[in-house]
């Protein structure tokens, strides 16, 4: 039986992200991409849940903010600095839940060896896929 692995990446930024997954499948593995949110640029995308990314200057400084706050971005990305934060993330967990449980079950995300967090990010905010993964003992890696 082949290797399953799992790339869960904001955007396919670039094309990398599905560049693992092509390398995944040139060495026999059985290989997926997940995708938060649809590349601006046209990339092959795998499975993508298409959500909205807020746009404009201030969505973009306040995502910068984000990384250059520690040396450790993506456990920063995670944890809300304020209580609009933490609203807005619940919010956004809440409205998206749905279509990520849903998700879950139609491509069986729990049957993967391998579990890629490309940045750290993770389907909801506060980490609770990553979660389930550690209490079914999956591996997990980031970049």
């Amino acid at each position: 039986m082949p290797l399953k692995i799992l790339h869960i990446a904001p955007q396919n930024f670039a094309g990398m992200p599905y560049d693992f997954v092509r390398m995944d499948k040139s060495t026999g593995a059985d290989s997926r991409l997940i995708t938060l949110f649809k590349n601006t640029i046209n990339f092959e995308e795998d499975i993508c849940f298409n959500f909205r990314l807020p746009g404009g200057k201030a969505a973009k400084r306040w995502r910068d903010s984000k990384i250059t706050k520690t040396s450790l971005p993506e456990l920063k990305y995670n944890q809300p600095d304020n209580i609009i934060e933490k609203i807005y993330f619940s919010l956004r967990d809440e409205r998206n839940k749905n279509k990520i449980n849903s998700a879950i079950k139609k491509y069986d995300l729990y049957d993967y060896d391998i579990y890629h967090f490309d940045g750290g990010m993770d389907f909801f905010r506060d980490l609770r896929f990553a979660k389930e993964l550690k209490k079914r003992q999956k591996k997990i890696v980031t970049c």
